[in-house]
């Protein structure tokens, strides 16, 4: 693509085994004989008469058990089933990971399950997710689990553990294939480095707060406004550059300030314009 360096941008509101040492007798060819059977019969007895004296000794052996009365529940048992909510450092997230924990805690007093917080990767050990019915990952910006811990969780996950991921998880692990695995998907790359801007113009302005300069300055939070139907804004960039991509954000106070439909333009010399 030709080197541009300005850029205008319109838009539209088995058996046992013998023993060989002492083989049975053997049976006559007839069978058992009278006394063989009488003495049979009177082993059977005898076996079947120790074996119900032996149930009865054992039985009568055990000590009488009396039920215990209001046992007092211990805590493990009050909360049989417990959740891990997992984030990054609370002051680098974007994400309000606070109160997303708190939320899950109350519904764990609500529901009967315990939820324990952290933000030490350090609890990813199989020994230590197994305690866990499954793990609830908030946005971790700032974490990345070591080789070790993320194995450890692939291996909780394969042997049945739970998993919940919620909003800026999805970012989480970010060079992992397992992890995306995982989640399913990975949201966009977001917005592209910005080129170094040298001059602003524009057809019209809102200033100071929706000034044209707010259109470049790389702060989603910030704004440039236009109160005519149609307008136009003009960037000079330091240096020439190939357009291989670009990105818009809306403003963030009235969906019907939007641009509704927009053309961008591409020159050499701040003259010439070719549609991009």
């Amino acid at each position: 693509m030709d080197q541009r360096r300005h850029f205008r941008l319109s838009r539209w509101v088995g058996p046992p085994r013998s023993d060989p040492t002492n083989p049975p007798a053997p049976t006559p060819p007839g069978g058992l004989t009278s006394w063989q059977r009488a003495k049979a019969r009177v082993w059977r007895r005898a076996v079947v008469l120790a074996s119900g004296a032996t149930l009865v000794v054992g039985v009568s052996a055990l000590p009488a058990l009396a039920a215990p009365s209001n046992p007092e529940p211990s805590e493990d048992s009050k909360a049989s089933v417990k959740v891990l909510v997992f984030h990054g450092p609370a002051a680098q997230q974007d994400d309000p990971v606070g109160p997303a924990a708190a939320a899950i805690k109350n519904l764990g007093e609500k529901n009967g399950f315990r939820v324990d917080e952290s933000e030490n990767p350090g609890v990813f050990t199989f020994e230590n997710l197994a305690r866990y019915r499954g793990v609830v990952m908030l946005s971790a910006k700032g974490v990345t689990l070591s080789a070790d811990q993320e194995r450890a969780f692939q291996l909780y996950i394969n042997n049945g553990g739970g998993f919940v991921g919620v909003h800026d998880a999805a970012r989480a692990q970010a060079e992992s294939n397992w992890f995306t695995g995982l989640i399913g998907t990975r949201p966009g790359t977001g917005l592209p480095t910005p080129e170094k801007v040298v001059e602003v113009t524009a057809s019209g302005e809102n200033p100071p707060n929706e000034s044209k300069e707010k259109l470049v300055d790389g702060n989603t939070n910030t704004k440039w406004l236009t109160f005519q139907p149609t307008g136009w804004v003009t960037v000079k960039l330091e240096k020439p550059v190939a357009a291989t991509r670009y990105a818009l954000t809306s403003a963030n106070d009235f969906p019907g300030r939007d641009p509704k439909d927009w053309k961008l333009q591409g020159s050499p010399d701040g003259t010439s314009w070719t549609d991009l």
